[in-house]
This record gives structure tokens, C-alpha cells and sequence, in this order.
């Protein structure tokens, strides 16, 4: 196996592309099967030949067969622009990538999976920078209570002037993500999740921080989320030494909400990083609570709410009280990657109130609350202003590229409600 796999990493790309593909398949079927259908085959081939291209590929194989048995062995070994192939397995690992560019590659996107417990924010399934991740399940799961979130998002102040020490602290008070994007290596390198499949039972499947000149892009990746954040969490820096525009494309995704009353937070730290956005065929599946309890007071979401898409005409399934308790009561428990939450059809599920506490209920009737709206995205500005981007952000703005997704405000031109909204009757 050595020789062969050193043949193929010596091999250049060019018009010895069937070549190397001859060869690839002589080391993997050598060396491990290879899990996939016939169509994957043909992409990971496809994958592995760009690799070659780049540098040296190296295996990860639980059984010992390969170069590693661990994801973070391979991690910490090899070389910048190097590419670990991963081998079906469960790999209990929180793996980081930090100041280098390793691409991941599974053989097999839902027998490769790479898993951890999320709920401390400094240690969850996978940290990187740059590269790309493609064909693994990525699921940051709790084996207790997770951690509650009251508000995700605090003014300056609440840093304590934005110490280090400060910022770690208030960190602590979260769940961690399934994968964390978020560091200065960032800067002006592209980052890429190809056929992924991220589950988070704790905060928001991906939580990203971007630099300038950043391009972030998921294709074919379906986010699902059981936790108390949804599935996307982005925010822009502010930093001067890292400004530039940056790049979110979300092509050919599906986002499952489950339990979060936003499927996706969006935070402008500033102008130092303006960000072009686009979303092409995202299907999105989440929920909205007739509580409205659940919505941030801080949220600056100009576009349409949930109570508005009625009106539009746009996907929402009504939720009676007692299909409502079934549901909530079942993604209260934990959820594996390997048990599907219950099906919930394409667009909006709107569940009725189902508590019973004296207490909370008596919150619903204050005006404060009354006044919140029923968006399922929560967007905010550091200004504190509403700004004239997507949604009412400011410095990220929404592409002509965006089209055939579920929801009109992530369609180019964005249609909006000019009339004013009436509160959703019930069923």
C-alpha cells in the first residue's frame, strides 16, 4: 500500500487526470473499502484529484490501516494544503485546525462521522479557517441539560471593554456549535462544506465569524438543528487589519429548525467587512411560537415576519395545542444523529402556546412583549440603527444571484409586506 500511495502522490494533475484517478482507486481499494454509491465515487474521485494538486494525501482509518486513527493526529502532522482521507467510523474527537489549511475528505458523508459534546463554546466537533470539509456527518450532541440562553446578543459593554479574559468568560455561558469558523487565518482564504450533513443539539449548527476577503460557501449540506440556537449563526468583524469584503453563499443546502425560534442570526459588527450573501435552492424547515416570549426584544428585522407570510401566501402548517406539546416534548429530549426528529413539512410550523407556568404566561401579556415580532431570522447591528441591507442589516447585503429558495426574503428582489400585519389566528 506505501508504494502505491506514494505513486499517486507524486502524480500531477493535468492530462494525467485519468491516471491519477486509476491510480487513486487502486490505493483506496487496497487499502479500505470504500463506502459510497457509484455517483459518490465519482465525486470523491473528483475531490481527491484536486487534492493531489495541492499536496500529499494521507488516510485516516480507525482500524490502524492507514497513516492515522484519529482526525487531530492527522491534524497536527501533516502540512498546510495537505488533505486527510477519512474512513467510515465514529470518531469521538473535538478536532482543531488553526493556523494551517488541512481539507477533510470522508469517503462516505453518513458513515463518516466526526462527533463530540458541544456544550462548552471552546470545545466542539470541528474548529477551522480555510480549506474544505466534504462528505462527513458532523454532530455536536449533550449527554445532560444544555445550557440556557437568555439573549445571544449583549452590547460592547457586557465584554468588559473587550479583555480577552472578559470575552472567554462570557463565552463560557454558551453551548458550543457543531463546527466553528472563526479566526484570523481566515483572512483572504476561501472556506468550503461540500455534502455535509451538521447536526447541533446545543447552540447553532455553524457559528461563523468572518474576515475580509473571506469566501464561504456550502453546497449540498443540510444543517439540523435541536438546540436552543438554529442552524446558522454570522457575524462580520470590525477589525481594520482584517477588513475587506467577504463572501456567504448557502447553494443547494437544506436548513431544519427544530426548536430555536430563528433559523438563522445574522450580526453586523461593522464597515470594515461588508458581506455579500447569497442563497440559491436552501429549503428551510423551522418553527414559530405563538409565545412571543421567544423572540429577542433586540432583534432589527425589518423584513416579513411569520404572522406576514399568511398573507403572502408562503408555506406555514398550523400546529393545534395538543400537536404542539407532542412535538416540543419530544425535541426537549436528546436527539442522535442516527434518530430523525419528527417530519415537519417545508416552510413554517407554527405551534401554539403550551405552557402552563402562572409566571410565563403572565410575561405574554406584557406590552414590551406584546410588541416583538414573529421573524425567523434575528438580525442585529452593533450601531444599534437598522441599516439598508438584507433584512435591515447593515454593511451585508443580498446578491441577484439569490433565487428558488423556500422564503421570499432570501429571493433577489426581496419582496416586503407594505401593509401592516395582523396577528396569525390559531387553529
Amino acid at each position: 500500500m506505501g508504494m502505491y500511495r506514494t505513486v499517486y502522490r507524486q502524480i500531477k494533475i493535468g492530462a494525467w487526470i485519468k491516471y491519477i484517478a486509476f491510480f487513486i482507486m487502486i490505493c483506496l481499494g487496497m487499502s479500505c473499502e470504500i463506502h459510497a454509491e457509484p455517483v459518490q465515487q465519482e465525486i470523491l474521485l473528483e475531490q481527491l484529484s484536486e487534492a493531489l494538486s495541492k499536496g500529499n494525501i494521507y488516510e485516516v482509518i480507525p482500524d490502524g490501516s492507514g497513516d492515522f486513527t484519529t482526525i487531530q493526529a492527522g491534524v497536527e502532522a501533516v502540512e498546510s494544503e495537505d488533505t486527510l482521507l477519512i474512513y467510515p467510523g465514529v470518531y469521538n474527537e473535538a478536532v482543531e485546525i488553526y493556523n494551517k489549511t488541512v481539507y477533510l475528505i470522508g469517503t462516505d458523508r453518513d458513515n463518516c462521522v466526526l462527533q463530540y459534546e458541544s456544550t462548552d463554546y471552546h470545545k466542539v466537533p470541528l474548529t477551522f479557517g480555510a480549506g474544505m470539509v466534504a462528505n462527513m456527518t458532523i454532530y455536536g450532541y449533550h449527554t445532560g441539560e444544555e445550557k440556557k440562553i437568555d439573549n445571544l446578543y449583549v452590547t460592547n459593554d457586557a465584554y468588559n471593554n473587550g479583555t480577552i479574559e472578559s470575552i472567554q468568560m462570557w463565552q463560557m455561558l454558551f453551548p458550543g456549535y457543531a463546527v466553528h469558523i472563526d479566526q484570523n487565518y481566515s483572512y483572504a482564504r476561501d472556506i468550503c462544506m461540500k455534502n455535509c450533513k451538521i447536526i447541533s443539539n446545543n447552540n447553532q449548527c455553524v457559528g461563523i465569524g468572518s474576515r475580509g476577503k473571506n469566501k464561504i460557501t456550502f453546497e449540498d449540506c443540510e444543517l439540523i438543528s435541536n438546540g436552543s440556537g438554529g442552524c446558522l449563526y454570522f457575524h462580520n468583524t470590525q477589525n481594520q487589519e482584517m477588513s475587506g469584503d467577504a463572501f456567504l453563499t448557502l447553494r443547494d443546502c437544506s436548513l431544519r429548525n427544530y426548536k430555536c425560534p430563528y433559523v438563522m442570526s445574522m450580526h453586523s459588527m461593522g464597515d470594515q467587512n461588508p458581506v455579500y450573501l447569497t442563497f440559491q435552492n436552501v429549503k428551510v424547515t423551522t418553527v414559530a411560537y405563538e409565545r412571543k416570549g421567544a423572540y429577542n426584544d433586540t432583534n432589527m428585522n425589518v423584513g416579513v415576519d411569520a404572522d406576514g407570510k399568511v398573507m403572502l401566501g408562503e408555506q406555514v402548517t398550523l400546529f393545534d395545542e395538543k400537536k404542539s406539546f407532542d412535538f416540543i416534548a419530544f425535541v426537549r429530549q436528546k436527539v442522535s444523529h442516527e434518530e430523525e426528529a419528527p417530519e415537519l413539512p417545508e416552510g413554517i410550523t407554527y405551534l401554539e402556546m403550551v405552557e402552563t407556568n402562572p409566571e410565563y404566561i403572565k410575561k405574554e401579556t406584557l406590552l414590551e412583549v406584546k410588541a416583538r415580532k414573529r421573524h425567523i431570522y434575528d438580525i442585529y447591528n452593533s450601531s444599534k440603527l437598522v441599516g439598508d441591507g438584507w433584512c435591515g442589516l447593515e454593511y451585508m447585503y443580498l446578491t441577484p444571484e439569490s433565487y428558488g429558495n423556500t422564503f421570499s426574503e432570501m429571493n433577489f428582489p426581496v419582496i416586503s409586506l407594505e401593509e401592516e400585519t395582523v396577528e396569525m389566528p390559531m387553529m
